[in-house]
C-alpha cells in the first residue's frame, strides 16, 4: 500500500482486506493453501497495529525508516552532548515514540507521558 497523503488507516485496511480476497479467491490449487494461509495468518497477526503509520505522521513506515530514525537520533545527541546544546527535536520526538502504547481495547494510541 502506498503511503498518500489523504490515505487513512481505514482505507488502506479496507485495500488491504479486498488485497488478501483476491489471494484467497486467485490461488485456489492445492499446492497454494499453504501460501495463502501463511499471508492472511501473518497478516491477522500484526492487524490490529499495522496501518496505524496512515493516521500518524510521525511513525515510521517501515523497519528501514525506524533504523534511520534511531541512527539520526543517536548521531543528534551526541553532537548535542559534544557541543553542550539543549535536547533536540529528534530526542522529544523518539521519547514520544517510546512512551506511546497502543490501549488494548481500542487500537489509538495511548501516550504516557
Amino acid at each position: 500500500m502506498e503511503p498518500d497523503e489523504d490515505k487513512t488507516s481505514e482505507t488502506v485496511e479496507w485495500e488491504m482486506t479486498h488485497v488478501l480476497y483476491w489471494l484467497k479467491q486467485t490461488y485456489t490449487e492445492e499446492n497454494d493453501s499453504v501460501m495463502v494461509n501463511n499471508v492472511t495468518n501473518y497478516s491477522r497477526g500484526f492487524w490490529k497495529g499495522l496501518f496505524t503509520c496512515y493516521d500518524h505522521y510521525f511513525i515510521p513506515r517501515t523497519n528501514n525508516d525506524l533504523e534511520q530514525f534511531f541512527r539520526r537520533t543517536v548521531i543528534a545527541e551526541s553532537r548535542a552532548f559534544v557541543t553542550g546544546t539543549a535536547t533536540s527535536f529528534e530526542t522529544e520526538k523518539w521519547l514520544y515514540l517510546w512512551t506511546m502504547r497502543f490501549d488494548k481495547n481500542t487500537s489509538s494510541p495511548v501516550c504516557e507521558l
